[in-house]
């Protein structure tokens, strides 16, 4: 199925010349038991929301090793007020989700857990073709994004630049802040039909 790519932004306060652009994913669907009939499949939004437009700021971790682990792919957890767990947009389905398959990313409809900016799309894991998916991370994509063009560079040129520029900051070095833009509603895709 296709998911729709954003434009993320990245600057820096203590350096105006500084700016990258590049896409990610922010949704993530996924079958909840018994959505797959012989009517065909539909597949749930699992994505993370920020709660509102003013609690939409975060800071971002390097973690150590990557995402996925051993794959070399660079990566950020996302915190709030030095926690993992975070308040989010209300996803019911996603706790349902997270209940179905023993995961602890969702537990409570408003909080979350473990969102990460991290390889998204069609990408190389351990020198086999994979395809990333998430219930609410943010996936980096490189333009043209396919098995024969896969985003472990992108993701790896873009993860070190905002990681080294962060490095170079004098009032906080390694602090890297992230915002959120929090989406209309009704322009977040629910549900979809996958065949």
């Amino acid at each position: 199925m296709n998911v729709d790519l954003y434009k993320a932004v990245v600057t820096d306060t203590e350096d105006p010349s500084y700016r990258m652009e590049f896409a990610v994913t922010r949704d993530g669907f996924a079958v909840m038991p018994g959505d797959a009939t012989s009517s065909g499949t539909i597949a749930t939004n699992m994505a993370f929301e920020p709660p509102s437009a003013t609690n939409n700021t975060y800071d971002a971790k390097v973690m150590n090793g990557g995402y996925p682990k051993g794959n070399g792919t660079e990566a950020l957890k996302l915190t709030q007020k030095g926690s993992e767990v975070m308040h989010a947009e209300p996803n019911a389905n996603a706790v349902a989700m997270n209940k179905a398959t023993g995961d602890d990313y969702r537990t409570q409809a408003g909080v979350a857990s473990g969102v990460m900016v991290h390889v998204g799309g069609n990408f190389t894991k351990k020198g086999n073709p994979a395809l990333a998916a998430s219930e609410g991370c943010f996936g980096v994509c490189n333009t043209g994004n396919s098995k024969t063009d896969p985003s472990n560079a992108t993701t790896n040129n873009v993860m070190r630049s905002v990681i080294n520029q962060a490095a170079k900051s004098k009032t906080n070095p390694g602090r890297i802040g992230v915002k959120i833009e929090k989406r209309d509603k009704t322009k977040i895709p629910d549900k979809v039909k996958v065949n």
